[in-house]
């Protein structure tokens, strides 16, 4: 794994270290290396966002986003002095979807999900502007999910990373309204989901379009409870936790950047035991459908010979390894995952006053018969009990190792509970997670 890995390269890793899930974009109409900002701003009244795009470091220009058919769409666009920056969204370049259908027929043939997103955000304020919204976003929402909707993937119709610099949340539903109303919806019953922010119920509502839950990009362990309120719903939908703490997370690309401050060093210990309070902290909060790993570096595919972070280094962290040890935790209770409901507060104490952070809190789901608790204790978290137990019982008892998927006992293997419910944990085996 080096300079020269290529995009099979890394789905054989991937699949080798268990995953079967990748996040795509299928378009980025207005991004490419052409000399001009990353971060472009028309001189208009409004300051409208042209692009808000990646960093092709060493040039301070937008990431290349065209693949060996090209663009995706066709240009002069229409947006004023932006002609040949912003495309003629309304005129697609077929050639260039022929090799995105290469690798989604890829990722299918080795047992991935794609989900995938018709476009990034920052597209959206001039398509609303210069071209027919919503009945033009409809027709590419539309032209991308007829394309996909045959593969066993998950679509989307926007990637909304955070609300700015494009248009708002009730935009993007006409957009989708338009489709259902001229099209109906994906005929073969495939889910519907979208990065959002802090979760599609939030930007979206619980009557909405979406049938797979998310939450994301308000990475810090006080957001895991967005799951817990999506998990609580009169009607609840699968929910997981699509854009959680990226391992090496930084986004230092200068100002307009998140140029975060609450990480550590990408492969480091600690950073590692970071990306695990988002794994269980996530899946115990109510993101029962699953978990999605990033890492600095490979969110912005960066091979770039002056990136800080490349893509083959950041691919090689053990946290990304650590990720299938999720799937040993939650089967290890079989289908009875299912069963659990998420419930913080059966772990006292279980937080701190530090929100924005990934130590000190604890996290708990149950069946509803009380027979299996599931826990987990971030690194900082004082001796616990459990409560909400059946009475004086004797429960099985393990310690998991998130970093290497093995059990241990606790103790002599079993915990009594009192006569009010109420386990008192011993120490934990070591001072980490």
């Amino acid at each position: 794994m080096g300079p020269t890995a290529g995009f099979k390269d890394y789905v054989r890793y991937r699949k080798a270290q268990g995953y079967n899930w990748v996040n795509v974009i299928a378009a980025f109409p207005n991004w490419m290396t052409d000399g001009r900002p990353w971060h472009l701003v028309m001189d208009d009244s409004a300051h409208t966002t042209v692009r808000s795009a990646w960093l092709e470091y060493g040039t301070g220009s937008a990431k290349n986003m065209d693949n060996e058919g090209g663009r995706p769409f066709f240009f002069p666009g229409r947006v004023p002095g932006y002609e040949m920056v912003f495309p003629n969204v309304d005129s697609i370049n077929p050639e260039y979807f022929k090799y995105i259908d290469r690798k989604i027929d890829y990722f299918s043939a080795n047992g991935f999900i794609p989900f995938i997103e018709v476009s990034r955000r920052d597209a959206g304020l001039c398509w609303y502007k210069y071209y027919g919204w919503p009945g033009s976003y409809a027709r590419f929402i539309e032209y991308i999910w007829a394309r996909y909707q045959a593969n066993s993937d998950v679509l989307s119709p926007i990637h909304l990373d955070i609300i700015d610099e494009t248009v708002s949340p009730a935009d993007y539903t006409a957009a989708i309204h338009e489709v259902f109303r001229k099209f109906g919806p994906p005929p073969f019953g495939t889910l519907l989901s979208a990065n959002a922010n802090p979760s599609t119920l939030e930007n979206w509502g619980d009557s909405s379009w979406v049938t797979l839950q998310q939450i994301g990009n308000m990475r810090e362990h006080n957001n895991y409870w967005y799951l817990t309120e999506i998990y609580n719903l009169k009607d609840p939908k699968p929910a997981l936790n699509g854009e959680p703490y990226y391992a090496g997370y930084k986004d230092d690309r200068g100002p307009g950047a998140a140029n975060y401050k609450l990480g550590a060093t990408g492969g480091s210990k600690l950073d590692n035991a970071f990306v695990r309070s988002g794994i269980y902290g996530s899946f115990l909060s109510g993101g029962l459908a699953g978990h999605v790993y990033g890492a600095e570096g490979i969110w912005g595919a960066d091979i770039e010979p002056s990136a800080p972070t490349h893509m083959w280094d950041a691919f090689q962290w053990h946290s990304g390894a650590e990720m299938q040890y999720l799937r040993t935790f939650a089967f290890s209770i079989g289908t009875r995952y299912q069963d659990l409901v998420p419930i913080a507060d059966l772990v006292s104490p279980n937080k701190t006053h530090i929100i924005l952070g990934y130590r000190g809190w604890a996290y708990c789901a149950r069946t509803p018969d009380k027979d299996i608790f599931l826990a987990y204790f971030e690194e900082e978290c004082p001796q616990s009990q459990i409560r909400g137990a059946r009475l004086n019982s004797v429960y099985k008892a393990e310690w998991f190792n998130p970093r290497d998927g093995t059990w241990q006992n606790v103790g002599e293997g079993t915990l009594l509970s009192s006569k009010i419910g109420i386990i008192m944990l011993p120490g934990f085996p070591d001072d980490e997670d």
